[in-house]
């Protein structure tokens, strides 16, 4: 939907930020987390006031926005849209994955997980100003 926006590919996402912004990197993420009060209490804050389920919408205090766009599977289904959010990170794990943190429904925290890079999977982009 296009309210949820573009889902990328791992390579497509390292080029998806305009001039002067880029992919932020596990550590900026983690960063923004510290300043929100931790990962246990940093998504409540970053979830948009609506777009989750009318019992767990957020409470936007970071500005961040958060809608929950789902990812795209490696067939190319889409999975989760409207029930979690995805996003990449610049930081790989290995050769086949990549760092991505993710918000859940019903859940006031944020939590990390690798993803693989290629193949047609998909996930959401938020740019930094450099």
């Amino acid at each position: 939907l296009k309210k949820y926006g573009y889902l990328y590919e791992w390579e497509a996402a390292k080029k998806a930020c305009p001039e002067g912004w880029h992919l932020p990197t596990t550590d900026e993420w983690q960063t923004l987390f510290k300043k929100l009060g931790g990962k246990e209490v940093a998504g409540a804050k970053m979830k948009s006031t609506s777009g989750w389920s009318e019992t767990d919408n957020g409470t936007n205090a970071s500005g961040f926005t958060a809608l929950p766009g789902g990812y795209r599977v490696d067939n190319g289904e889409f999975d989760a849209m409207g029930t979690a959010a995805y996003w990449w990170t610049a930081t790989e794990s290995d050769k086949w994955t990549a760092w991505t943190w993710i918000l859940f429904e019903n859940d006031a925290s944020i939590s990390e997980l690798t993803y693989g890079k290629g193949a047609g999977g998909a996930l959401s982009v938020r740019c930094i100003k450099d």
